[in-house]
């Protein structure tokens, strides 16, 4: 009875030890409270570590990294108790305390980030010392962690520094503007979570290129464009620097051929001529310049047109005399754009250009010196832009004080507004036709492609016939009533302002940005649950779902997917400005089968667009199931050739928001729901395996399943092999171990050994980890390390890697997901030759190492895509 009772006592004991050490047991205490420093944060400084316990207790150690660096006895309740560790590992420290009472209590463990190092920042543009001709520049650093950066032409202070660098995936930039001639220094700083301040200076110079300005002696309309009769006019070129010999000047009608122009001068002022023939008419020209085979952009007087045509002759000339003196004369006028008219007078019929009488730019003059009794000879012509003058009107004869039989009046009112709007109609013309030449002049093809890609040419030619109807209706209104015209005239006059704010001037491409998507796990999960919430609410049973999400996950690890990003300024003939945004987005596919129905899920930010109205879908085969925006697109076979898709955002917004992009390709949904773990389906043809969620999932189960086993085995190992004479007692403290049973400490620490690697071996980390903490305990508390063979000493040292390696790969997914790929890069070279001194150490090929192995390479190759790795 004596022995039973004994042997069951043991038993007991053991259960609960193995309780604590399998469960939750020694994971955390509420009795003991950490109080500084709080879990996981960075500090630059080592911190003061206290804590405080709700009840008395023999001893307290304070772990950190798994090595005992302070203690304290004994310890009372309610008292605030400090260590300061003399060092501290740079990167992540993990500590906790574990107290002796009756019992172990051991408190939570807690994570600090220890960083002294300041960041190291990287100068990616300019290169130092390099020249740059524009009066703008990109400053583009990269930094080796998590920082805010900011520039200052002074070297001051982190906090006084008003310029902020912008930040993106992998770098950070700002961008200066309005730049002049000269050398700039400038200073950079970041500032990391741990307030170490790292510093770097960037060094450029300006020079400008060479910009110029043409003044011609003739009439310019609204825009500046000159208009040029035929003949020879002079040009005047000036320079926005001197240069020591003439420039090469040149102009360009429609059809492209070359006309040069000699110049002569020096410095900064060149002169010439422009020629033109006089069988060229409303056509208009380019200037273009260089010097020494770099292009002079011509910022002024750019373009010139070419009118050589005269102007038809006014109309209807009629004159009344005036009771108080005077002649009043009115002339209709349908023609072309004019500068003002010509208004002769003369005493005779025969009246020739020097009877000029006075110009106006009005349809009516009242001539105030005409004198009663005398007969006067009026005859009025029109002059264009270019200068050009046409013939004069039928002659008026007209005897103030005798006034006769005048012809039919047409209602001045309506004659002036059908004049202005004509002039409205021409000037739109003009505005077209310019804004066509300069988009058929573009080189750049990312900016033609877009051009073609919204029809802008197709636009101004439709634009252009409405013009043609609208002037033929003008010619109708003159002889109609005045409510007729003014209904005629708002009708253009919107027409006008709708043209105007639509149709693009000129289209620039402003830059280009590249990345290649990162995305978790989590996200993926939230992208497929709100797909299928929206296409199949409520039909797709969780196990389904979670089968459908390993199949997702595991094709999108094959996937690499790269948006480019093309950024446009379109500003339109108002002068209104916006930006288009092509997002390019390119898939490829690494598997080594290819995949059918397949389909591409591209949830779009809010800060990107609000929803769907603000997209243009250039490549077909989608679906907008959500204006929030989500797009569909089917990709039909994913193979091993590049996938594309294109659209474009039709507003401004901050490109770092391309980062939140969240693409994401889904297999068939059906066979997804179908494969089991490790099947192949048979639509896509891939082999999905059990992702770490799963396995995660699994540990419980498994934690329960061991410790009944291991139970059931320490229970016959103490009724078949401890003897009834010699049983002993074992304090349940683990600051106070006793010796186990003579004959049997080797074998027991060896069994704890072996259960420890079983259960690390199964993915159970914390149970292995706690068998661990009380094997060392064991040991220093009674023979030391001393004892053990060197087999022992080397498993444990083993089983030590083996738990470093586990916690090390989850860091690894903290650290991506906060985009500290600097960091985790560092973590993976870390990890490396663990991995391979595992891989060739006795435990063999285990589910561990295949674990260990998966994530490895999976953040590694996510890595080299993103250009990260070094």
């Amino acid at each position: 009875m004596s022995y039973s009772t004994k042997a069951l006592t043991l038993i007991c004991i053991e259960f609960l030890l193995l309780t604590l050490l399998l469960g939750e047991g020694l994971s955390t205490n509420s009795a003991i409270e950490l109080l500084s420093p709080a879990n996981q944060i960075t500090t630059s400084q080592i911190p003061i570590f206290s804590f405080v316990l709700s009840q008395n207790a023999t001893n307290c150690t304070l772990y950190l990294n798994q090595v005992e660096v302070g203690s304290v006895a004994p310890v009372i309740a309610a008292e605030v108790y400090n260590f300061t560790p003399q060092t501290l590992n740079e990167g992540s420290n993990e500590w906790y305390v574990a107290c002796w009472t009756n019992q172990s209590i051991v408190s939570e463990t807690r994570e600090l980030v220890y960083d002294s190092t300041p960041p190291v920042i990287i100068v990616g543009a300019p290169i130092d010392n390099t020249t740059v001709h524009k009066d703008w520049l990109n400053i583009t650093i990269s930094v080796s962690e998590e920082a805010e950066c900011k520039l200052s032409s002074q070297n001051t202070s982190f906090d006084a520094m008003t310029k902020v660098f912008q930040k993106g995936a992998t770098k950070q930039w700002f961008k200066l503007v309005d730049l002049d001639d000269g050398a700039y220094v400038y200073f950079v700083k970041c500032r990391d979570r741990a307030n170490n301040i790292g510093s770097t200076r960037v060094s450029f110079s300006v020079n400008l290129p060479i910009t110029g300005e043409i003044d011609i002696d003739a009439n310019t309309d609204s825009e500046g464009h000159y208009f040029l009769p035929a003949g020879r006019k002079k040009v005047v070129f000036r320079l926005s620097k001197p240069i020591d010999r003439a420039p090469n000047l040149y102009y360009r009608y429609e059809e492209g051929i070359k006309h040069d122009v000699a110049l002569t001068g020096s410095g900064r002022k060149w002169y010439g001529y422009v020629i033109i023939d006089s069988r060229v008419n409303d056509k208009i020209a380019v200037f273009y310049a260089s010097y020494e085979n770099q292009e002079i952009e011509i910022v002024e007087g750019k373009m010139f047109v070419v009118d050589s045509q005269k102007p038809p002759a006014p109309a209807s000339l009629k004159g009344e005399v005036l009771s108080g003196g005077g002649v009043e004369l009115e002339w209709y006028y349908n023609g072309e754009e004019v500068d003002h008219y010509n208004v002769y007078r003369a005493t005779t019929d025969k009246i020739d250009p020097l009877d000029l009488l006075i110009e106006t730019k009005d349809t009516s003059y009242v001539d105030t010196g005409a004198e009663p009794g005398i007969t006067y000879y009026y005859k009025v012509s029109a002059v264009d832009l270019a200068g050009n003058e046409g013939s004069m009107s039928p002659l008026l004869k007209i005897t103030p004080g005798f006034a006769g039989p005048e012809p039919k009046r047409i209602n001045p009112k309506v004659v002036a507004k059908v004049n202005l709007t004509r002039s409205l109609l021409n000037e739109l013309k003009l505005d077209l036709e310019t804004s066509k030449l300069n988009l058929n002049s573009i080189k750049d093809l990312k900016t033609k492609s877009l051009v073609e890609e919204f029809g802008y040419t197709t636009l101004i030619d439709s634009k252009l016939k409405e013009l043609e109807s609208y002037e033929r209706l003008l010619d109708e209104a003159i002889s109609k009533d005045e409510k007729y015209v003014n209904q005629k005239v708002e009708e253009i006059a919107l027409f006008d302002k709708e043209v105007k704010s639509l149709v693009p001037s000129s289209v620039v491409f402003e830059g280009a940005s590249e990345t290649t998507q990162v995305i978790s796990e989590t996200q993926i999960e939230q992208v497929v649950r709100e797909y299928l919430s929206i296409t199949k609410p409520g039909l797709v049973e969780e196990e389904q779902l979670q089968n459908f999400l390993q199949q997702t996950t595991q094709l999108n690890d094959l996937l690499r997917i790269k948006n480019l990003v093309e950024v446009f300024n379109v500003k339109r003939i108002d002068g209104s400005t916006s930006t288009l945004t092509r997002i390019q987005k390119s898939i490829t596919y690494s598997g080594t089968e290819q995949l059918s129905n397949v389909k591409l899920v591209e949830v779009i930010p809010k800060a990107m667009a609000q929803s769907a109205q603000e997209l243009k879908l250039s490549t077909l085969g989608y679906e907008v199931i959500k204006q929030d925006p989500i797009i569909v697109w089917d990709l039909d076979n994913l193979g091993f050739e590049e996938k594309s898709i294109t659209y474009y955002v039709t507003k401004s917004f901050e490109l770092a928001e391309v980062d939140k992009l969240r693409s994401v390709v889904l297999p068939e949904l059906q066979s997804a729901a179908g494969s089991g773990e490790g099947s192949s389906t048979g639509t896509t043809g891939y082999t999905v395996k059990e992702s770490q969620a799963s396995a995660r999932v699994n540990i419980h189960k498994l934690l329960l399943s061991m410790g009944g086993l291991v139970l059931l085995s320490l229970l016959l190992y103490y009724l078949v092999y401890v003897k009834p004479e010699t049983p002993q007692r074992r304090d349940l403290s683990l600051s106070k171990v006793t010796q186990p049973p003579a004959g049997q400490d080797k074998s027991s620490i060896q069994e704890l050994v072996t259960k420890a690697h079983e259960q690390i071996n199964q993915l159970n980390y914390n149970a292995a980890k706690h068998l661990y903490i009380y094997l060392v305990e064991y040991i220093q508390n009674n023979r030391g390390f001393a004892s053990l063979k060197e087999e022992q000493k080397q498993e444990l040292k083993m089983l030590y890697n083996k738990l470093v390696l586990f916690r090390s790969i989850a860091k690894c997914q903290r650290l991506f997901e906060e985009k500290q790929y600097e960091e985790l890069s560092q973590l993976l070279q870390s990890i490396k030759p663990k991995l391979i001194q595992l891989r060739i150490g006795p435990s063999g090929d285990t589910k561990l190492l295949n674990y260990l192995e998966h994530w490895y390479y999976h953040y590694t190759n996510i890595l080299e895509f993103m250009g990260k790795e070094k």
